[in-house]
This record gives C-alpha cells, sequence and structure tokens, in this order.
C-alpha cells in the first residue's frame, strides 16, 4: 500500500538552490559519445537516490526507494513483461484451474541462492510463511487473504498456512479459499520471493545486514545510511546475466549533489532530477540521446471527506472536480506532473486510454455550487461557501505547491481554503480518522499491476477504518463495493475490463477525489551506460545493463586530468602501432 507523498523534497533553501544552478548554468557534456557497444562483462555501476533505506527485506521492504535494490538481490515467482504480460521469473510455467480456486506454480530447476543452495518449493511456502507470519510487519499481507487458511495463520492460530502445498521440489499449489483474478498479480510482489534458509521462518529485522536471496545480484556490504553494495550472482539461473561486477547504490544524497555528481562521472545514471535540472537536460542537444521518460505509475488528486460538510453534498465535490485546470497543473513542473483523468494511469496493466474522465469545466462548476445552495458571483466574489476548508498536505512535498495552485482554482468557484502542513506521520494519523479531516492531497502508487489497486485501498468500505484509513475519503457506495468484489473473481480479462470501467466511471462521477495529475521521472544515463531504456513497469530496471569501461576510463581522463584533451591524444599515438 504505497502513498508517494511519502517522498520528500529539497528543503526550500536547497530547492532555490537547484533552481538557480539548473537555469543559469552551462551543463558539462556527456562523458563520450554515442556509438553501440555489444553486452559484455565487468565494472561497478554507481547510482545515488535522496532517501535513505530502512530495510530491504522483501517480507516488509514495500517503499518505492528500497523496491529497486530488493529487485536486484531477491528473484521473483513472476513479473510482468515490457508488453505487459505475466511471464514466469523463477517460475517455469504457472497456471489457474478452470474454477479459479488452485493455481499451480511450476518452478525452474536448477535455480540457487546466493549461498549455493538449490531453490526449491519447500523454499518457497517457508519464505510466504515468513512474510505473512502474525510477528512480521509486512505491509502487503492482506493481498493474500484469499490463501485457504490465511487468516488462522495470520492471527497465530495455527502453526501453518495450508493453502500453500508443496507437490515436489519443484511443483507448488495455491489453494484458494475463493477464486482470485488478481492472485498472479500479487505473485510479482517481493513478499513471495524465495530467501535463503539463513533467513529462519520467522522475521528478524538484522536479515536486511546480510540480505540473501536469488537475484542476480547478492548483498556485498550495507553501510547503514550511506550505500548498499551489490556484486555479481555468479550462479545466476539467466546465462551469461548479470554483466556488471557490482552496482553501489548511495543512500541519502541531495537531488543538487545527485546532478553534479552525475556531471563529474561519480554517478553513472540518474532518476531523481530537480524540474529545473530536467528541463536543462532535456533542451540540451548533446543530452537528449541519454535520456528517456518513465511511464506514470501514480496517481494523485484531492481526497474530499464524503461524511463532512460541505463534501456530504455530491453537486459540492462534483463542483471541485471540474473546477481543477488540470493543465495548469502540468505546467507547475512541465514534463514531470502529467494530467490525469483516470484512476489507473498510464504505466499500469489495465489502463484505458479511452476513459473520459474529469475534466476542467468552470461553468458548470458554478452551476453545481449553485444547485448546491452556494452560488458565487465571479465578479463581485460574492456568495460561495461561507466558511474557509483546511486543506491538509504533507509539508516538504510538491503537494504544498499544487494546494496553493488549487487555492486559487476554488476561490473562482466561492471555496476558500486553508492550507495546512503536517509532517509526515501526522498527516497520515489525521485523514485516516473520520471526521477528522474535509479536504486535503492525497495520492496512490502502483503495488501491483492490477488497476483493483487504485480502487479498493481507496474507495471500498472495507477500506475505511476508524484509525489509518486509506480510504480518506470515508467513500462507501455499495454499488462499486459489488464491482470490486465482482472484478476480484472474475477471470475474464474481457469482463473485468468492462467493472474497472464502471468503477471508474463511479469515482468520477460521484468525485470521493477530484482526480488530477500522475507524477513521472525523466531518467538520464551517461553514454558509456548501455542496455538501458526505462522500463513501462518497473522504475530503475538496471539489472542487465553493462558499461564500456574503457569508453568511461578515457572519457573521465579527458574530463578531469590536466591538459585534459592533450593527454587522450598523447595516450592514443602511444598505442599507435608504429610507434
Amino acid at each position: 500500500m504505497r502513498s508517494i507523498l511519502a517522498r520528500p523534497r529539497l528543503a526550500a533553501s536547497a530547492l532555490a538552490l537547484t533552481l538557480a544552478v539548473g537555469c543559469t548554468s552551462r551543463l558539462a557534456a556527456p562523458l563520450g559519445d554515442a556509438h553501440e557497444v555489444p553486452p559484455r562483462r565487468g565494472g561497478t555501476l554507481t547510482v545515488a537516490q535522496y532517501v535513505n533505506v530502512r530495510s530491504i527485506d522483501p517480507a516488509v521492504a514495500f517503499d518505492e526507494a528500497a523496491d529497486p535494490i530488493v529487485r536486484l538481490i531477491f528473484a521473483r515467482l513472476v513479473r510482468v513483461s515490457e508488453s505487459g504480460a505475466f511471464e514466469g521469473e523463477l517460475a517455469r510455467s504457472f497456471r489457474v484451474s478452470e474454477d479459479g480456486l488452485h493455481v499451480f506454480v511450476q518452478l525452474r530447476p536448477g535455480v540457487r541462492f546466493h549461498d549455493g543452495t538449490l531453490v526449491t518449493a519447500d523454499d518457497v511456502k517457508r519464505s510466504i510463511e515468513r512474510a505473512l507470519h502474525p510477528d512480521t510487519p509486512a505491509p502487503a499481507a492482506a493481498f493474500f487473504d484469499r490463501i485457504e487458511g490465511y487468516d488462522d495463520y495470520h492471527q497465530g492460530r495455527r502453526a501453518d498456512l495450508p493453502g500453500v502445498i508443496v507437490r515436489s521440489d519443484l511443483d507448488l499449489e495455491f489453494e484458494l479459499s475463493e477464486p482470485d483474478a488478481t492472485f498472479i498479480a500479487t505473485l510479482t510482489l517481493p513478499l513471495t520471493a524465495p530467501v535463503c534458509r539463513s533467513a529462519g521462518r520467522t522475521y528478524d529485522p538484522t536479515f536486511s545486514q546480510h540480505a540473501c536471496g536469488a537475484g542476480p545480484f547478492r548483498l556485498a556490504r550495507w553501510r547503514e545510511q550511506e550505500a548498499v553494495e551489490l556484486t555479481r550472482h555468479e550462479s545466476y539461473f539467466e546465462p551469461g546475466l548479470p554483466y556488471l561486477d557490482g552496482i553501489t547504490w548511495l543512500l541519502g544524497v541531495q537531488t543538487i549533489a545527485q546532478r553534479f555528481r552525475f556531471e563529474r562521472g561519480q554517478l553513472d545514471f540518474v532518476h531523481e532530477l530537480s524540474a529545473a535540472d530536467s528541463a536543462a537536460f532535456r533542451s540540451d542537444p548533446r543530452w537528449t540521446p541519454f535520456g528517456a521518460w518513465n511511464q506514470p505509475r501514480s496517481t494523485r488528486g484531492i481526497f474530499m471527506n464524503t461524511r463532512m460538510a460541505p463534501f456530504d453534498q455530491l453537486e459540492v465535490r462534483q463542483a471541485v472536480a471540474a473546477a481543477i485546470d488540470r493543465h495548469q497543473v502540468g505546467l507547475l513542473r512541465a514534463g514531470t506532473v502529467v494530467p490525469a483523468h483516470s484512476m489507473v494511469p498510464p504505466g499500469v496493466v489495465g489502463y484505458d486510454p479511452s476513459f473520459q474522465g474529469q475534466h476542467f469545466d468552470l461553468d458548470r462548476a458554478l452551476d453545481l455550487m449553485r444547485r448546491a445552495g452556494y452560488p458565487f458571483d465571479p465578479r463581485t466574489g460574492h456568495g460561495g461557501y461561507p466558511k474557509p476548508i483546511d486543506y491538509f498536505v504533507p509539508g516538504d512535498s510538491f503537494e504544498v505547491q499544487a494546494a496553493e495552485l488549487y487555492q486559487q482554482q476554488l476561490a473562482r468557484i466561492g471555496i476558500r481554503i486553508r492550507i495546512r502542513t503536517l509532517a509526515w506521520t501526522a498527516f497520515l494519523a489525521r485523514t485516516g480518522r473520520p471526521m477528522q479531516t474535509a479536504m486535503g492531497g492525497d495520492g496512490w502508487s502502483a503495488d501491483f499491476d492490477d488497476p483493483s489497486d487504485f480502487f479498493d485501498p481507496l474507495f471500498s468500505t472495507k477500506a475505511i477504518s476508524e484509525d489509518e484509513s486509506q480510504n480518506r475519503a470515508f467513500f462507501s457506495n455499495a454499488e462499486l463495493d459489488a464491482v470490486l468484489d465482482r472484478a476480484r473473481r472474475e477471470l475474464s480479462p474481457e469482463e473485468r475490463s468492462k467493472l474497472f470501467r464502471r468503477a471508474d466511471e463511479i469515482v468520477r462521477d460521484q468525485a470521493p477525489w477530484a482526480v488530477v495529475f500522475g507524477y513521472r521521472y525523466y531518467d538520464l544515463w551517461q553514454p558509456y551506460l548501455h542496455g538501458y531504456r526505462p522500463d513501462p513497469r518497473v522504475q530503475q530496471h538496471l539489472a542487465f545493463v553493462w558499461l564500456d569501461v574503457e569508453q568511461k576510463r578515457r572519457a573521465l581522463l579527458a574530463r578531469h586530468a590536466p591538459f585534459g584533451s592533450l593527454n587522450v591524444l598523447a595516450l592514443a599515438l602511444a598505442r599507435r602501432p608504429d610507434r
């Protein structure tokens, strides 16, 4: 369950410095030039990110910061191809019975953990039981609630999970209490990734220090708050892969520092450029061959508490949704912020580009306010809702900047909001309790590739709780609940598409949210890094790239050594055959 509001932005002073530098300084040239290099082994890739990583244990590491690192260490049962199809990773094959109650998985033979032991079906069962154990703080455990015996096991009433059945060393069966069309998608989650037997049968918070899985890289060293160092898994099951000797993932590196380290060749790849720096690189023709956008895998907007005035009135919620000019919001960070009209973002399997969602219509918004009993005259500024409404957002996030624009846009229909910023934990605590917050900023990033992940946690009645409710709109709609329940049991892809289209229509028309935008990243790499293009389903998919180590060495020598270009010329002359 990932809210993407958690990702911090730069502090105000650092952001101002980033904007100033990004707009005024000339970018350094790429290190090297564009030319094709066939895959080759060798070299260590160095990347960085702004936040630290608390855990790389796949049972509990469920945040955006940890995900790309966890993927490198732990191979999963199933993955999503670039085309959006589910395919086996550790699974050689998988199938669902006609009644939808049994899922059969056959593992690849000969797969080895980082400690050299073979991966078996018993390891998969042990790892899943470890992740779903009542003592494990696994945030994604509820996604597996239809495994037979889940409730008794997760509540500690029995010692094993009967719905995970080992048939042989390589054959595994999942028995479900009722059909679950999302089950194959949930097998792409890190929670099902097998861990070495050294992890034990119960959760141990120190496991991250000696993490052991079956992914393409193994943990060499964890320098807490500083870096995660990985080295090639020599016995990885895909022949010849990976190409890199290792990957060093630096932690807690501010965005401005990432930009300058990248230009100096101390980073080979960047994912977290500031808006100003991203625009600068994109507009520089020297860099355009070495950058590309990711697909949005998140949706953000305004939640409105349907139990609190004035949002207990449908017309007021609809007026807010019609008053937001999403194009203007996109201009706040052109390219990075993408206007959204559907709950399901383009980077998630099941996205429907033909869906006609909420859209800006100021005249309609004013008419809706009149019908709600709060007519507003834009010429005189008289009327509208009589009380200011507190709008809550996490401080130190883009949501603050977006809220300032919403404040202007909603004032045009007579809704006056006061922006209230809270620390992230305080924001979650307040907005997750009923009758505490009338409206605020919200966002959701894909846990797995299925539209249900954008409806069930945010809008279903079962997602409402008295504390830490994910359904911050406290929206309850019997038709939507029935549609979502049927969609989870429906095995026909065509029928499921129709059901989720209906779910999107209900959210559009009932407006518990004003759906506003998605967020995407612009990835940039040096010319000597090959084989990388943004994967539409996986952020920072760096497992199988390769480096031209010699080109990097020459480029760095030319960039940093005294009389750099002369040194390169002298080196070239020294290596001529006739010398």
